[in-house]
């Protein structure tokens, strides 16, 4: 990226999301929430994929503590939970052994009632 920034082209939501989907897609959660802090420092905000694809990656290496308080920074920042991140959720919530906060969230899911995100920062408390 600092090829690009030094010929004047400056990475967008799109160029960032893309590069942290990559280090993601190879187990690099580290260097993936490195591209969200560059991201932000940037004044360029991450959009709902961003956000997805580090939450999905942090359930999947069992970093449950880091993913609960990326969805409490998400519900700061006001993202609406939609059927992805629900998903998200519940499925890194099984293959961490949180059953019951899985079963919890699809009670709530089922009972159409508007989900927040702090709904499901509740669930690591």
């Amino acid at each position: 990226m600092d090829l690009m920034m030094k010929n004047g082209v400056y990475p967008d939501t799109v160029t960032y999301s893309t590069l942290l989907h990559g280090y993601c897609s190879r187990g690099k959660v580290f260097e993936a929430k490195s591209v969200l802090r560059e991201m932000i420092r940037n004044d360029c905000q991450p959009n709902t994929y961003t956000c997805n694809t580090l939450l999905d990656s942090l359930w999947k290496e069992g970093r449950t503590l880091e993913a609960e308080e990326m969805l409490q920074k998400m519900n700061e920042k006001c993202y609406q939970p939609d059927t992805v991140i629900c998903n998200i959720v519940v499925n890194g919530l099984c293959r961490n052994g949180e059953l019951n906060k899985a079963r919890f969230l699809i009670c709530l899911m089922e009972s159409h009632r508007q989900l927040q995100l702090m709904d499901f920062a509740k669930l690591g408390g």
